[in-house]
């Protein structure tokens, strides 16, 4: 089962408070913005078919993109994905999901894909990996449009709702990923090992 559409809602309102409070989307990596990054990997994923990018952040945060805030703001990751759908302007098609400080994307977004077009009806795909076990990650995942939506009105308000317990009920694959290219970015020994990666 194909989908001619791959959208994407990237969430990048958080600080890194481990990090001085800096801007996760503009910490550099390699000379180029964390967000900058993420989008171009998404850019390569998608080919030659349509999307739109709709980034999560606030106005502090330069994006060539769509923009949108969760209402209120530092309502949770779950309310700024509804937020993000709401600017999507198709109802179709699949939707990639992930925080700004995924700097892996290039290595799990494609296996996702892989596994979304493999003739599976599931609602979704996502990544399983991380330390010191590996476990379901929601916010790297490529879910059907419409399942994603539903979800969500199901689950009535989303302020600081559990991801994990909204999105937990979707019928989703489990993508077995090393845990390096999962691994997310919130100290400065994070920073020091992806700038490693990149260098």
């Amino acid at each position: 089962m194909t989908d001619d559409r791959i959208d994407a809602v990237i969430l990048a309102g958080g600080t890194a408070e481990r990090l001085g409070g800096a801007s996760k989307a503009d910490l550099l990596l390699s000379g180029r913005r964390l967000l900058d990054l993420v989008l171009g990997s998404i850019r390569e994923l998608r080919a030659e078919r349509d999307g739109s990018d709709v980034v999560v952040a606030p106005a502090s945060v330069e994006t060539p993109t769509l923009r949108t805030m969760e209402d209120p703001p530092g309502s949770g990751p779950l309310a700024g994905i509804g937020a993000g759908l709401e600017l999507l302007p198709h109802d179709a098609g699949l939707v990639l999901v992930c925080a700004v400080d995924s700097p892996g994307i290039g290595a799990w977004a494609p296996a996702l894909l892989q596994a979304m077009e493999a003739g599976t009806d599931a609602d979704g795909a996502i990544v399983l990996g991380g330390e010191p076990e590996p476990f379901r990650q929601y916010l790297q995942g490529i879910y059907r449009r419409r399942s994603l939506a539903a979800a969500l009105e199901a689950a009535g308000s989303l302020d600081n709702r559990s991801v994990r317990g909204v999105l937990g009920r979707l019928r989703l694959i489990d993508v077995p990923v090393d845990a390096g290219a999962c691994r997310d970015l919130d100290t400065p020994e994070d920073l020091a090992r992806w700038r490693s990666c990149f260098a």
